[in-house]
This record gives C-alpha cells, structure tokens and sequence, in this order.
C-alpha cells in the first residue's frame, strides 16, 4: 500500500486529519487538486505587506482550535472593534437601527420565531422533503419571523434558503438566544492572513506527504481497504478521508455507490457564494489602490461518516469547524480501521 491513509483535500480539515494521523503514527498521504494548501482558505499580498483574505478571515473568542494552533505556530491574532448599531429593513420597507442580536421585531412575530424554534426542536416530520423557504412559509405566518431565519441562512451558509435544505434550520434554531445570531463572531483576524494556519499545519506534515495537482476522481473500496483513482494513477490505502466541501466530494465516483441518503446529502449541498470587496490605500496615504488577486450513525453498510464544516459545529465559525472536523475524522479512522472517512 502507498500509505495507511489517503486525506483528499489539503484545506484545514485535512491538514489537520493528517497531522493528527502522523501523531498517532499511520502513514499519510495528502492529494490536492490544485497548487496550494488552505482550501477556502486564501491570502492575497498587498504591495506593501500583508494580505487580505479571500476567504475564511474571523476567528471568534470560542474559536479554542485556532487560538490553539495559532499559538503553537506563533501567529498574531489581532482584536476587530464593533461599533454602531444594526440596521433591520422590516416587511413593509421601514428601516429600522437597532442594538443585541434580534431587531426590534412585533410580538406576533416572535411568538412565531418560538413556535418555529419548538417544532423544529421536535424534529418536525416534513423536514426532510424540503427546502428552507417552503418549509418557513408553510410554518412560519409572519413575514419578519422568516426573515429572521432567511437572513440566518444567507449570513451562515452564502445561499438562499430556496437552496438549501429545511433540516439545515434545525441546527439554527437553538441558537436564537446567542448575540452572535444574526452577527458573525468576528473578534479577530490573523495578522498577516488566515492561509498561514494552512501553510503552518503543512510545514509540520512529514515530508512528500502532499502531491498537488491530483483531483480525485474514483475511491473503490476493496477487501483490503481502497483504491483512490486520479489523473496521474491510482493509489492504494488502508482507509480514506475526504475533506472537501461536499459539492466537490459529491463529483467523486464511489465504488459501490454510496448509500441513498448519503448521496442525496451530498448532491443537494450548495456551494455558498460570496461576494468581498476590499479596499486598499498605501501606508502614504496619497492614494486608494486594489490588492491583487458528524453525522456518525448514517444508515449506511460501508461506514461512510461525517465530520464537516459544512454541516456545521455548533457555534463554530468555517476555520474551527474545519479544524474539529479533521481531527473527529482522523479518530474515526483511528477507531475503525479500514474504512471510508468523508471530512470538510
């Protein structure tokens, strides 16, 4: 075998499952389908240092596995102040300043926010068959009730709630009582840019571990582990993790498929897009310039299991999450041996 473990995806979560591999001592094997490490994570330098992120940039106080590893790789996370207040555009257009984690909202209006909250605690029966947005209208009456929700699923998952699944509300309702409801936790930022937890991670990865340039494109499981099919040829491991958004891991041909449920799961996660504006004046400032560019206990006969950022830990942010994800999934590897792994 080429090693004991194949991790498909060199962002956080990866990184991190491999590292957390070699630390227990299996052998690792990282392919990545492009030129770098970070995955959605990426830095671009501005001319005059520094860089600005183009993707995942805020880290929350709760966020414990990157203040964790940017303190072991000696990185400097810099305090972001918030000052103002929110503005609310309610139903009928009036807009409206206000300060907390709910706008001022009717009471008709928050009664149903917690009539919603409480059915989908109770694992609401039409979940599954639906989208967010027509689950909301059936469920929820007053228009700035599922704003409310609306405006959660864009903040979270840069989708429209037409776009995603109705069981992704479920996660959301229990934090309705957080102040970081309908703001982001964004306490700090990495100085010098969040691909550094990326680069970081890779410089402590034992050498010729990660090959670029290898897009996944088969993982066969076989009576001795599985075989994982790319353009340049075919590896051959003990067990494999996929730490790639779900959209990418759904383009991955399975042999045997995977099961129904799971595969569904992974067809119906959108991409979030997102769209950054920044803006750069030199340190002169004579002039504006441009920076340039789980869900273990699935029912499923092959042990495919989840640790994602995708589907979200609990009050985590994108870069937390995917550091958790890699090390649940490495453990799960660790506890079931030759096995499929999926991690985002």
């Amino acid at each position: 075998m080429d090693a004991d473990v194949v991790v498909i995806g060199a962002g956080l979560a990866g990184l991190t499952a491999a590292r957390h591999l070699q630390q227990q001592r299996w052998s690792v094997l990282v392919l990545e389908a492009t030129d770098r490490v970070g995955g959605r994570v990426r830095d671009a330098a501005l001319p005059d240092g520094g860089a600005v992120e183009l993707g995942a940039q805020w880290v929350g106080r709760d966020h414990a596995a990157v203040h964790a590893l940017a303190d072991e790789l000696g990185l400097r996370l810099v305090a972001v102040e918030e000052v103002g207040q929110h503005l609310h555009v309610d139903a009928d257009g009036q807009v409206q300043r206000y300060t907390g984690h709910l706008p001022p909202l009717p009471e008709c209006a928050r009664a149903d926010l917690g009539a919603a909250a409480a059915l989908l605690h109770a694992g609401a029966p039409d979940l599954a068959d639906d989208t967010a947005a027509g689950w909301l209208v059936r469920h929820v009456p007053h228009p700035d009730a599922r704003w409310v929700f609306d405006h959660k699923v864009r903040l979270e998952l840069c989708a429209e709630p037409g776009q995603v699944a109705a069981a992704e509300l479920v996660r959301f309702a229990a934090d309705l009582h957080l102040p970081t409801f309908l703001c982001a936790d964004e306490a700090y930022r990495v100085a010098g840019g969040p691909q550094q937890l990326a680069t970081g991670l890779a410089a402590i990865l034992e050498p010729q571990v990660l090959r670029f340039g290898c897009p996944v494109q088969v993982v066969e499981t076989t009576d001795r582990g599985v075989r994982v099919g790319t353009a340049a040829g075919t590896v051959s491991a003990r067990a494999v993790v996929v730490a790639t958004p779900l959209t990418v891991a759904a383009r991955i041909g399975f042999a045997p498929p995977l099961p129904g449920p799971l595969d569904q799961a992974l067809r119906r996660s959108p991409m979030g897009t997102v769209i950054k504006a920044a803006v750069y004046r030199d340190r002169s400032g004579a002039r504006p310039g441009c920076p340039p560019a789980l869900l273990d206990g699935l029912p499923d006969e092959r042990h495919v299991a989840f640790a994602t950022a995708d589907l979200g830990v609990p009050h985590a942010g994108y870069m937390d999450g995917a550091l958790s994800a890699g090390v649940a999934a490495a453990e799960r590897v660790i506890r079931i041996g030759s096995r499929d792994v999926i991690a985002s």
